[in-house]
């Protein structure tokens, strides 16, 4: 798929996955709403007899140096015998900071799975949500592209569509 002289695209499909994405060509990067995670794909919500539009902005950046954090695990669940808020504000993220202080370019961190914890996240009632919104409240300084791990799954939601 092509898109034309405006950036203007239309494909044909019958949304088994229900979702569409792009990828975004080197140099760019998408734009974000909430300001960490980056807006390159959105879920399809309508039948696939209808016609859905979903516009993707991109910003370009000077990416001959670039920076990848790699954190892994974080297992954010608020969780009080844990710490785990506090120990990420004192030690992870001002190694974060550090790192992104000393980049010569642009940082990108991609989360290698289990953000949060789904058993706290009805124990703790602290979810993806309450993670990013934690994330966003200390000021993590890049965007985050998330690979969904094994404790990114709420056990709760059953059905055949489900992993």
């Amino acid at each position: 798929m092509t898109t034309d002289a405006k950036g203007r695209y239309d494909i044909q499909s019958d949304k088994a996955l229900k979702t569409v994405f792009i990828t975004a060509p080197s140099g760019y990067v998408p734009t974000s709403r909430d300001g960490l995670r980056p807006d390159f794909w959105a879920y399809l919500t309508l039948p696939a007899d209808q016609e859905e539009i979903h516009d993707f902005s991109l910003t370009s950046q000077d990416q001959s140096d670039y920076t990848v954090i790699f954190p892994a695990d974080l297992h954010l669940t608020n969780d009080p015998r844990r710490q785990d808020l506090r120990r990420f504000q004192e030690y992870t993220l001002p190694l974060v900071n550090q790192i992104v202080g000393d980049a010569k370019g642009p940082v990108y961190s991609f989360l290698l799975g289990d953000f949060t914890h789904d058993i706290y996240w009805y124990q703790m009632d602290f979810d993806e949500a309450d993670g990013l919104r934690f994330l966003q409240d200390v000021g993590y300084p890049t965007y985050i592209y998330n690979v969904t791990g094994n404790h990114d799954h709420d056990g709760a939601i059953t059905g055949e569509d489900t992993d």
